[in-house]
């Protein structure tokens, strides 16, 4: 099977190879052919083919628009150009030279406008007769993959240092989270509070009001403000 497998990706690339490199002039495509072409032109995912020494001979639409860049100002030029982070390129480059399949490797895209897109690219050497005759690339931008954790640690670093009591209770009305400022006001640790019911902090005659706010968060509504009364620790807790 897995001999069938490789059998029908060589047979796969070399028909994706002659398609884009020979020109229309030498053979005319027959139907399926001229369709193939068409898909990796029109396809969604950028891709490109990299010579030996990183020079770009191909890219598809979704290539051109990820980088910003036209034909013109794209193909034809190495591909360290278009990169912030070059020593990633050129390990990535040296590892294709010695016949190693890199998979997946993250670098840093300038495009033309000047922004860095975080990409992920998976690469393939297409071979002949042994000779290296391309490298067949395919980029993701991972930029917002990327920027959602920067972004969760800095909001949790923001929340962590308010001098507001901010905390995050589960629609049981369990405490599931308890910055420095509420552990200020009412005096609880994290670890003393996180797992209570948020009863704990209320006051005696606020007890009736949690299960009706629980039911209408449940229900999906917001509340952008509310007044009510709450206590600090008890001593003896």
């Amino acid at each position: 099977m897995a001999s069938e497998a490789r059998l029908g990706r060589d047979v796969m690339e070399h028909i994706v190879h002659n398609i884009v490199h020979q020109p229309v002039a030498v053979r005319e495509l027959d139907p399926s052919e001229n369709e193939l072409r068409e898909f990796v032109k029109h396809a969604a995912v950028p891709l490109h083919r990299l010579a030996e020494d990183g020079t770009i001979i191909w890219a598809n639409d979704a290539e051109l628009t990820l980088t910003g860049y036209s034909r013109g100002e794209y193909v034809g030029h190495n591909i360290v150009e278009f990169h912030a982070s070059n020593p990633a390129i050129l390990e990535m480059l040296q590892r294709l030279k010695s016949g190693e399949e890199p998979g997946e490797y993250e670098s840093q895209l300038r495009r033309k406008d000047g922004a860095i897109r975080h990409v992920s690219t998976s690469s393939h050497v297409y071979r002949k007769a042994g000779r290296f005759v391309h490298a067949q690339c395919a980029t993701r931008d991972v930029t917002q993959e990327k920027s959602i954790p920067e972004l969760q640690e800095r909001l949790a670093a923001i929340v962590e240092s308010s001098d507001d009591a901010i905390l995050s209770k589960d629609l049981n009305g369990i405490i599931q989270s308890w910055n420095r400022g509420a552990e200020r006001i009412f005096g609880y640790k994290a670890e003393e509070i996180i797992g209570k019911h948020i009863s704990t902090l209320a006051a005696p005659d606020c007890l009736e009001e949690i299960p009706d706010i629980l039911q209408r968060i449940a229900r999906g509504e917001r509340f952008d403000h509310y007044e009510t009364k709450r206590k600090p620790r008890r001593e003896g807790f």
